[in-house]
């Protein structure tokens, strides 16, 4: 479980980083400062595009009053489609994403900043690209704006998260993407393919009673062992919570399958096991558990055909490629559609989510190669 003083600065972090925002948007917005002179708040501007906080009466509204703020070229026409400003919007900002990456190289954002500059940078297919959704007509990795048109983001510690590209030089070092017509050309690697979807959706169901059923499902025995060398048993938990480790796993999982088998009146136990079931710890484990269930309500947990586990809020199906592309910072699942992709959305998954791709272009099992994304 995360201590309660490193929750605490997590907290704190977010909301000055949100009241930061707040007092430069206004700042810029009134004249008082020109991002043209600044190059490092480039970044702002990007951020400020993609951030999950934000919301506006309609797509329009959204997506003019940024561009007014971050004082864009691009200037309103209410007479336009959602499908038309949004990829203008794109044409737009690509170019732009470029010149922040060129400079960012250009001044060594990496002595100070590390990969954490370019995972914020590399945020839209994660939380906004429409999917196969494909709403208002949009291709599948244009971004849409409403809250609740968007998808669920992968949300990472970012004390522990890496980029998925970040040992990949050709994928971080040149924002290698174009967009032509309809289609964003991607430079990327294929690593995974799906190859089972559970049949239960997370819930906190699942993550209760349902628990034992779905360790069954992903196990034969506690030894199975993960590509990564990790246990299966300790990547399925690390999964359904969403952490990168989990020291306590296996405890913690038996607390919670032994609570709930009681709980169904499907396990008999003495007084003494109903008062321990009762400690603080016990309690915050199963708390947290649930907490999960609810959080990720809806999430498919999914296999790939070398064994990795994996985690999203989209409809996954076999068959999908889990992939690592320039400019993602999280690993993208695309569907292969006759002769290009579609964008699902991005995926959890352990043991590829933090640069270890490199691994697999070394022997040959992968290469780099130019997605085509409709």
């Amino acid at each position: 479980m995360e201590s309660a003083p490193r929750f605490n600065i997590r907290g704190l972090r977010f909301a000055f980083s949100r009241i930061f925002h707040l007092f430069f948007t206004r700042f810029v917005s009134q004249g008082f400062i020109d991002t043209n002179k600044m190059p490092a708040y480039g970044m702002w501007h990007l951020g400020l595009y993609f951030a999950l906080g934000s919301e506006a009466s309609n797509d329009l509204d959204y997506i003019y009053g940024l561009l007014a703020v971050t004082k864009s070229p691009i200037a309103p026409d209410y007479s336009k489609s959602i499908r038309e400003v949004n990829l203008e919007f794109m044409t737009w900002a690509l170019p732009f994403w470029k010149s922040v990456q060129k400079r960012a190289k250009k001044q060594n954002w990496e002595a100070l900043c590390k990969d954490e500059w370019r995972y914020e940078l590399s945020s839209f297919l994660n939380s906004h690209d429409v999917g196969l959704k494909r709403l208002y007509g949009l291709p599948s990795w244009v971004p849409v704006f409403s809250r609740a048109d968007r998808r669920k983001a992968i949300v990472r510690d970012p004390t522990e998260r890496r980029s998925a590209f970040v040992t990949v030089p050709e994928l971080f070092n040149r924002l290698s993407i174009a967009i032509v017509c309809d289609s964003i050309w991607v430079k990327g690697i294929k690593i995974q393919v799906v190859k089972t979807v559970y049949e239960k959706t997370i819930s906190n169901t699942l993550t209760s009673y349902g628990l034992q059923q779905c360790i069954m499902s992903f196990t034969q025995s506690s030894k199975d062992m993960h590509p990564t060398g990790k246990t299966v048993l300790e990547v399925l938990c690390c999964t359904l919570l969403r952490k990168e480790a989990y020291e306590n796993y296996a405890f913690d999982v038996g607390l919670c399958t032994g609570c709930w088998l009681y709980y169904s009146g499907k396990l008999v136990t003495s007084k003494l096991g109903m008062e321990w079931s009762q400690k603080p710890y016990v309690k915050s484990v199963l708390s947290e558990w649930l907490e999960a269930g609810q959080s990720f309500d809806g999430n498919k947990l999914f296999t790939t055909e070398d064994g990795y586990i994996g985690t999203m809020s989209e409809d996954v199906l076999p068959g999908d490629v889990v992939c690592v592309l320039a400019g993602s910072s999280e690993l993208a699942v695309l569907r292969p559609e006759d002769d290009h992709y579609l964008s699902v959305g991005c995926c959890f998954m352990i043991g590829l989510m933090n640069g270890e791709v490199s691994e697999f272009l070394a022997p040959g099992r992968a290469k780099i190669e130019t997605i085509e994304i409709r």
